[in-house]
């Protein structure tokens, strides 16, 4: 439709035709005249085209990218054109812009790095403190950070970041060697840095994990009481109530690695085994022992980094409804670090069962390395998408389709051999910290001697 004929109509209208148009076509637009570059510009045209574009193709920018939504129009816009280019050049990045700065010697090195992408932030978790940094990019200067806030743990003790793994901007601070004490949760995405939104005040294990409400705590400590050994899951938004305990099942299954929730189950990983557990209802007093509804173990004990993705788009709810259906069940791609190998991958997909009937129809099937180099640090985002550091070499993984025995074809993840950047400093995979977040093409890392990179893919 000429431009001349989109001057006649309403801005109802207009704005509905905006929406149906791909993003090249609504910037055409915007240069015709004053009132189309008025238009162009609206909520409404980039709240679409954000969540067709960007939310609903895979290269998401959270497990819940629905906290982006109350940003303003250009910010949106912005957002949106660099998702796209970043999945438009993902197969084939030549230039990358990067920074590197260095944390007062005060703080010590980073132990932990954490994006917080909503809000074009960087948080550092360092010996008894967590800084945040404000990212900055121009044309002139590139890329540079300015210190925007801090939060001062007890000096006694080290602090363990944990994030909301549903992809809100809710975060929780607690010790990262102790148990017995406090967890501090807060809200990161606005200003000030850190809005404290409830404190828990005592902790009977080290804290692990959180989804939504739930917080999980590991109480396998050798000073824990026997029977108390386990993930404990809380409600942290109650002050008392009960908790639901998931125990350790056997001595052997060695150190918890993580925690991942996938087909409405909760996957505790261990490093020499995979307990699934329902998603738990926390009881109003006391605690109940969960039982696992199924266990599965590693053909190769494995160690971090590990990462865990389904390679494919994060869904809506009733999209999502559907996936957990035997008709549109989803495999689930854990990558991780062998135990007792310097170098490799142990790559293992939890795929689904045809005709199985069960709560949780999955096998656990180990398929052939994808590398055999080393593996220091480790992300992959929900579509697949990710990075993964050997010694200084920054590199990617993709989706990439597979075919197993008795099953539909699936997806899981394969590597690039090809680096994108080289860090300066050789890292250690014992203390190396690393974060990615696939929407943005943002890579943080720590390094010894209290420097962090800042990667921009984007």
């Amino acid at each position: 439709m000429p431009c001349d004929s989109l001057e006649q109509l309403v801005d109802d209208i207009l704005i509905e035709i905006l929406c149906g148009l791909p993003v090249r076509d609504i910037l055409s637009v915007r240069q015709a005249s004053k009132r189309l570059s008025f238009v162009t510009r609206t909520r409404n045209v980039w709240h679409h085209k954000f969540c067709s574009e960007v939310l609903g193709r895979g290269p998401s920018l959270s497990e819940d990218g629905s906290r982006f939504l109350s940003v303003s129009s250009s910010d949106l816009e912005w957002r949106t054109r660099r998702a796209m280019r970043l999945h438009k050049k993902w197969t084939a990045i030549d230039s990358v812009k990067a920074c590197t700065f260095e944390v007062p010697a005060e703080h010590g090195p980073a132990r932990q790095v954490m994006l917080v992408p909503e809000a074009w932030r960087i948080l550092t978790v360092h010996e008894n403190r967590v800084l945040c940094w404000q990212l900055l990019d121009s044309l002139d200067s590139g890329l540079s950070v300015q210190p925007s806030g801090e939060y001062a743990f007890p000096s006694d003790d080290a602090p363990r970041l944990v994030r909301d793994s549903a992809g809100s901007d809710i975060i929780a601070l607690g010790s990262r060697t102790r148990h017995q004490m406090p967890v501090i949760i807060f809200s990161v995405a606005k200003h000030p840095s850190f809005v404290e939104r409830h404190v828990i005040p005592s902790l009977p294990g080290l804290l692990v994990g959180m989804w939504h409400h739930l917080l999980f705590c590991d109480t396998t400590m050798p000073d824990v009481v026997e029977d108390a050994r386990g993930i404990e899951i809380r409600d942290w938004r109650h002050h008392g109530g009960g908790t639901v305990l998931c125990p350790k099942f056997h001595p052997s299954c060695g150190d918890l690695l993580d925690l991942q929730i996938f087909s409405c189950h909760l996957l505790v990983v261990w490093d020499a085994a995979i307990a699934v557990y329902p998603m738990p209802e926390i009881p109003e007093e006391g605690q109940t022992i969960a039982e696992p509804v199924k266990i599965y173990l590693f053909a190769e004990r494995v160690s971090r980094p590990i990462a865990f993705t389904t390679c494919r788009a994060n869904l809506d709810t009733a999209s999502a409804a559907a996936a957990n259906s035997s008709t549109a069940a989803q495999a689930l791609t854990i990558i991780a670090r062998p135990k007792f190998r310097p170098y490799g991958l142990v790559h293992s997909v939890m795929r689904p069962l045809i005709g199985d009937t069960s709560d949780f129809p999955f096998s656990l099937t180990r398929i052939p390395n994808r590398t055999e180099r080393i593996c220091s640090a480790l992300s992959c985002g929900s579509s697949g998408r990710g990075i993964w550091i050997d010694c200084k070499s920054v590199l990617r993984c993709s989706p990439a389709p597979m075919m197993l025995p008795s099953s539909d074809i699936q997806y899981t993840v394969d590597f690039v051999p090809n680096p994108v950047w080289t860090l300066n400093t050789r890292l250690n995979p014992e203390t190396a910290c690393m974060d990615f977040d696939e929407g943005m093409g943002l890579i943080v890392v720590g390094t010894e001697g209290g420097k962090v990179s800042i990667i921009d893919l984007a």
